[in-house]
């Protein structure tokens, strides 16, 4: 049993279940706009999480585990390797950090190589500044059920 992120399943894992040696079961998933989990689109012929756990359970996750992994879902896999700057930091900088990441995106080399290499489009611009604060605002509750789990579970203390 293993677990990988895209990019490391790509140029890792892939050539091994093309070799046979390695068979993928399920994917984390996705959330989409929404906050449904949805089929990862590098891996659309994986199931979901949830719907293993309904092939297996004949019902659909629900409770307070169920709403903790979604919510860690988007704050963890949809959005991934975050260029994070200060809130003081001088606009015109991020104002060019922002045009760099946009030129990035928007160069053919880029598109070819980082498609091979991350698997998704990035995001960029009012697009993640308007996606991040919903992702990563837990439900109430959340991060105490996970604590409480993580104790229970584990013995790690709060």
């Amino acid at each position: 049993m293993d677990f990988q992120t895209t990019s490391s399943y790509l140029s890792n894992v892939e050539p091994m279940v093309e070799d046979g040696q390695a068979v993928p079961m399920y994917s984390i998933g996705q959330l989409d706009e929404d906050g449904n989990l949805v089929r990862d689109p590098q891996f659309p012929d994986l199931p979901t999480v949830e719907e293993v756990y309904i092939d297996i359970y004949g019902e659909e996750p629900s409770g307070e585990a169920w709403e903790s992994y979604k919510a860690f879902v988007g704050a963890v896999f949809t959005v991934q390797k975050v260029l994070w700057v200060h809130d003081d930091v001088p606009e015109e900088a991020f104002n060019e950090l922002v045009e760099g990441a946009e030129g990035m995106v928007e160069d053919e080399q880029y598109q070819v190589e980082g498609e091979e290499v991350m698997g998704y489009e990035p995001f960029v611009g009012d697009e993640i500044q308007e996606m991040m604060p919903r992702l990563l605002d837990l439900p109430e509750g959340t991060e105490e059920w996970v604590k409480g789990f993580l104790d229970e579970t584990y013995g790690l203390d709060q």
